[in-house]
Parts: structure tokens; C-alpha cells; sequence
């Protein structure tokens, strides 16, 4: 070839190097750039004269460099390198990716001494490419969602299924095998009219989306409910050339909205037959639900209740009370739940109600409250009118017993002031008897000498019984002293004296007894004529014998005094502890008839009472309390 031959060659060539879009470079061995065309100028943004002579590590970002090195590497092992994808980075910093083809240079010796690149800008490429993926990881993403949590199906234009997913074989029971190649018809309920199914398919066939319910049937006969979606997929021509259908079972949520709907409808004709005033408000207090009952006591028609609120039915000075307890019962906090308050009519009319207060809750979650009210006025009333009453009759009472007290007291002081006053015709007539009896000396006769034994037992007996009245008076008057007492060191001093006045073989069985909170004087008294009694009750038997024990209840220290004596009928207790009553004929057992009277009054003003049991010929049982607790006089 001749040079001129060549020289066109050459031109050609150089040429066609720098009117390539792609980017030609050549470089030593070492790495430094020895030629740059403009395609390289134009994908990397140097200028041949600022980049010859520089190192090609300024093209190549750091994570790269070991990749630089490998190509080297394999050039001068004499290998070519074609459409290696990697990246590269321009003079304004940013990162392209680039297919990069690597061949050795030789010189006239065929020595390797240098490489030659060819690099080709596909960034664009490779961010479509990226875009591309993750649209399709995206669909599957979407599709792996969908194929979890729905049923899905495709049919084509004529409704023959081409699709449909695991979750529909396994809620309809038919393999995918037996589904496709079929149409809807194979789980058709037969629940839902033609009419409804014609609509359905006027609706897709027209490209518009359509929206229900659906009753469909599995394999075994079994029927379920889905929410179905059915979306046409459209052509360029706008037809529909498949459908899509997304589905969730709603078989359960069904069942319980049924359930719901039946348990709102008894309720609501529970409601209606109750006698109160019936009402349901919503968190804020807005009522959402009245009765006919509640409507009739407010005086409301039914469309008044649409904007009404709680406060609304409730007397101005109730208001924030009644308010203020909704909003704390909905926050959980612990309120009545039945109380009264004054309502008021549509008329502006007051009434007393009383209302019944519970949480309405669904799913476990308080989204109001229900309201049974009550019209109580009639009762309120006589109520008001039952308390003034009483109050009358409570001062009533009042004056009463002071009246009481007062004549209790003028009583008393008649008593004392008799029974003094009866002593000094006593003495003298006790007195001339016995100066009589002196003067006469022993010229009474028989008959005589009794009459003046007469005079005198009658004139003994007759101050006995103005000494017992004296009692009474007493302790009617005495300030009482309380303090605690040893019941049974009192009874030993009290036993110790009947024993001397009476030294007969008695046989005592004293328990060890409760001590009490007394005014010892006078519960000494007590013992006193109880024991005395008893004694002179039992002291005809072959054995007598008294029994004292104690027990405590109720609050109260109950004493009692058994002996075995004469006894009596039962039929005339009544009488036992009034004064001057007597069971007993005075020639069978001397008395006045005043000692029980006395026990009884000491131990009512003490608190506590007395009482007691017996058969005739069979004993007796006396019994007194005393409180535990002792109140203030």
C-alpha cells in the first residue's frame, strides 16, 4: 500500500474515531490517557487537551479502582474484554454507568503498550432497566398481598375463568383444574335472582367497575358470602378483554351482623314494652335512641330527639351535675348508677325522676350510655310529706316525754314526801300499842293480845312497804355511777348476808361471771332481791339449790338466777315486775310486791332488761342484761 493510500486510511479512520457517539480512549499501560475523541469529550465532559497526559483513576470512582487493575492486568496477558457494565465518573462529579470494551494496543513489534477502550453511555439504559424491576417487584409484591388476604379470579371477555388463585380453590373447595375453563356458574348459590347477575354484567360489559355482595356455594354444599370487586381490564378500543375479580369473605362478618340486627330488634321491642322512659346517648350526651315511653314523659314528638342532648330533659339547677357524671362515667371513673334528679318537660312542667344508669359498650369499648327513667314525683311527694310527719311527730314525742319526765319527776316527789309523811302516824300507832301493852301489863286476854299483834305486824309491814317506795324514788333521782364492776365479788358480799339471815342448807352454784360497766349501789340491789327471792322460793324444798351464770351476746352481758323452788304460771309474768303485784298468797310467801318493780327500773335505766321463765312446782329462771357498750345517759 502506498503512503498515499495510506494517509486516506488514516483520515478515514480518524474520522469515523471522532464523529463516534461512543467514547474511544487509549492509554499506556501505566494507566495515563494517550488519545480522547468527542464522544468521549461528550459522555464524560473533558476536552481532549484537559485530560491526555492525566491518569484514568480521575474516571473511575474509588470502589472501582481494583476493577481498573484487573483490566490491565488481562490486557497485557494479551485478553480482550468486551460489554463490561460499570461505572464511571464525569468532570461535573457525576456517576453514569457505562458497557465498556477493553482491547491490548501493540506497537510495529506486536508488544503490548497500552489498551484501547470503547465506552458506550448506559446510564439511561440501566435506570430504566433498574425502574422496570422494581415495577415488576412491585406487581409481584401486589400480587403476593392480593393472593394472601383476598380471593381472587380471572375470567376472559365471556367470563370463562383463566385464573384464579390458591385462596379461592381452598374457600370455594374446587382444584384449579376444576375451575378453569369454566364460568362463576360451578359456585352459583342460586340465592341471588337472574335480575341480579344480569345487572352485574350489564355493569362490567359497559368497562364500569362493579361492587357487592355475593352468596356463593363450596364443592360440599356449604354457602359462604364474599365482598366482591369486579374490575374490567379495557383494550385500546376501550372493550373489555378480561375481568378481574377481588374478593373477601365476609361469612363471619355476616353471621354477626344478622345476629346484631335480630339482638337490635328484640331490643327494641324490649324497649318499647317497658314501663320507664328508655334512652341511649352517645359519648358527647346526644341522644341517639328514646322510647315511646320516654318520648310520652317528656311530652316530645319523635323528631325532637334528633338534636337533643342530655341536658335538655333536665332542670336548669341539674344540669352540670348530670353533665359532669356522663362525662366521668365514660372516662371509667366510679359514679352512681341510680339516683334522683329534677327532669323537666317540653312544656317547661318540673318533675322528680329517677333514673338508672348504665355503659353501653361494642366490642368491649364504651361508646355511650342507656338511661331508664322513671317519673317518682308522686312518690318524691308523699316522701316530703311522710318526713314532715315524722317530724311533727318527732316533736311531739319530744314535748311528750318532757311532759313525762316532768310528772315522772312530781311522782317522785309525791312518793318521797308520802312515804315520809306516813312514817310518823306509823311510829305512833307502833308507839301507843306498845305503851298499852306496858300499862295493862299481863291482864291482856288472848283474844286482845292478838289484835295487838295484829296492830303491830300490820303497822311493820306497812313501813317494810313505805321503805320499798322510798327505793323506788330513789332510784328514779340517783345519778348513776358507772364504772367496771367484778359481778361476782358483789354477789359474794350479797350471798354472805342471805347466808346469815338465813343459815339453812341452801346449795349455791355460782360460774365465774362476766364483770359489766355498772353503778355497783344499785345492780348490788339487784342481786340482792334476786337472790333473795330466790331463796325464799326454794327454802320449802328437801334441797334447794340456786344456779348463777352469765353469758355474753348481741352486745349485751345477760345474767341469770335459776332456783329450784315453787315456780309460777307462766300465764302471769306479766305481772311479776309491777308494783305491789304479787303471784303468791301472803300466807304462803311473805312480800309487798315492790322488790321486781325495783330490779326493773334500775336495769331499763342501765339499758338493759329483765325477764324470766318457770313451771309451777318446777323452779324459776330470772334474767337481766346489761350493754357492753354503755350509752350516754
Amino acid at each position: 500500500m502506498t503512503g498515499e493510500e495510506n494517509g486516506g486510511n488514516l483520515s478515514l479512520l480518524e474520522s469515523i474515531i471522532n464523529f463516534s457517539e461512543d467514547a474511544i480512549i487509549s492509554k499506556t499501560l501505566e494507566g495515563i490517557i494517550t488519545s480522547w475523541n468527542k464522544g468521549a469529550e461528550k459522555i464524560f465532559g473533558y476536552h481532549a487537551e484537559e485530560i491526555i497526559g492525566m491518569p484514568v483513576s480521575v474516571l473511575i470512582p474509588p470502589h472501582r479502582i481494583n476493577e481498573e487493575l484487573e483490566i490491565i492486568r488481562s490486557i497485557k496477558n494479551g485478553e480482550h474484554i468486551a460489554h463490561y457494565e460499570t461505572e464511571r465518573i464525569t468532570k461535573a462529579g457525576a456517576t453514569i454507568y457505562i458497557s465498556l470494551t477493553v482491547s491490548p494496543l501493540k506497537n510495529r513489534d506486536g508488544v503490548i503498550v497500552g489498551a484501547s477502550k470503547i465506552a458506550r453511555d448506559i446510564t439511561e439504559q440501566k435506570l430504566a432497566d433498574t425502574r422496570l424491576r422494581k415495577n415488576a417487584k412491585e406487581i409481584a409484591d401486589y400480587k403476593y398481598a392480593l393472593d394472601e388476604s383476598s380471593i381472587v379470579a380471572i375470567t376472559d371477555q365471556k367470563g370463562i375463568i383463566t385464573y384464579v388463585n390458591d385462596n379461592f380453590c381452598r374457600r370455594s373447595q374446587y382444584s384449579r383444574e376444576e375451575l378453569l375453563g369454566r364460568d362463576h356458574g360451578v359456585i352459583n348459590s342460586g340465592f341471588h335472582p337472574a335480575s341480579f347477575f344480569h345487572d352485574l354484567w350489564a355493569t362490567i360489559a359497559g368497562g364500569k367497575i362493579w361492587k357487592g355482595e355475593i352468596r356463593n356455594r363450596a364443592k360440599d354444599g356449604s354457602h359462604y358470602w364474599v365482598s366482591t370487586t369486579i374490575v374490567p381490564f379495557l383494550d385500546e378500543d376501550g372493550r373489555p378483554y378480561q375481568y378481574v375479580a377481588i374478593r373477601y369473605d365476609i361469612t363471619e362478618q355476616k353471621r354477626e351482623r344478622e345476629l346484631h340486627f335480630k339482638t337490635l330488634l328484640r331490643y327494641q321491642q324490649v324497649a318499647e314494652n317497658i314501663l320507664d322512659g328508655l334512652m341511649i346517648d352517645d359519648l358527647d350526651g346526644k341522644v341517639v335512641f328514646a322510647n315511646d315511653q320516654f318520648l310520652a314523659l317528656f311530652g316530645l314528638e319523635r323528631g325532637d330527639i334528633d338534636n337533643m342532648v342530655l341536658e335538655d330533659y333536665v332542670s336548669p339547677e341539674y344540669r352540670e351535675r348530670l353533665r359532669d357524671r356522663h362525662n366521668r362515667r365514660v372516662a371509667g371513673e366510679d359514679v352512681p348508677t341510680t339516683f334522683e334528679y329534677q327532669g323537666m318537660r317540653k312544656d317547661g312542667t318540673k318533675m322528680w325522676l329517677e333514673v338508672r344508669v348504665c355503659k353501653v359498650y361494642d366490642n368491649n369499648v364504651v361508646i355511650g350510655t342507656q338511661s331508664a327513667i322513671r317519673d317518682v314525683t308522686d312518690r318524691k311527694q308523699a316522701a316530703d310529706d311522710i318526713a314532715r310527719l315524722n317530724q311533727s311527730l318527732e316533736q311531739k314525742v319530744r314535748d311528750r316525754t318532757a311532759e313525762l319526765e316532768i310528772a315522772n319527776k312530781e311522782l317522785e316527789t309525791f312518793s318521797y314526801s308520802i312515804a315520809h309523811d306516813l312514817r310518823s302516824p306509823l311510829h305512833i300507832i307502833q308507839g301507843y300499842v306498845e305503851m298499852l301493852k306496858d300499862n295493862l301489863g299481863g291482864k291482856f286476854d288472848p283474844e286482845k293480845e292478838r289484835i295487838t299483834g295484829i296492830i303491830v305486824s300490820n303497822a311493820r309491814r306497812m313501813g317494810m312497804l313505805i321503805d320499798e317506795i322510798l327505793n323506788l324514788a330513789r332510784v328514779g333521782r340517783k345519778v348513776l355511777s358507772m364504772r367496771k364492776t367484778d359481778m361476782n365479788a358483789l354477789l359474794d358480799n350479797v350471798l354472805a348476808e342471805q347466808m346469815e339471815l338465813n343459815p339453812g342448807a341452801i346449795k349455791f352454784t355460782i360460774a365465774a361471771l362476766h364483770p359489766a360497766i355498772c353503778d355497783s349501789s344499785l345492780i348490788r340491789q339487784v342481786w340482792l332481791n334476786f337472790i333473795s327471792n330466790a331463796v325464799k322460793y326454794s327454802r320449802k324444798r328437801d334441797h334447794p339449790s340456786i344456779d348463777v351464770g352469765s353469758e355474753e351476746k348481741d352486745g349485751y352481758i345477760i345474767y341469770s338466777i335459776a332456783d329450784n323452788g315453787a315456780g309460777f304460771d307462766m300465764r302471769f309474768s306479766n305481772k311479776l315486775f309491777g308494783v305491789f303485784q304479787r303471784l303468791h298468797k301472803q300466807t304462803e310467801f311473805e312480800g309487798i310486791g315492790v322488790g321486781l318493780a325495783l330490779v326493773q327500773r334500775i336495769i331499763v335505766r342501765h339499758g338493759g332488761r329483765v325477764w324470766a321463765t318457770s313451771e309451777v312446782n318446777n323452779g324459776a329462771t330470772f334474767y337481766f342484761s346489761l350493754p357492753t357498750v354503755v350509752a350516754e345517759e
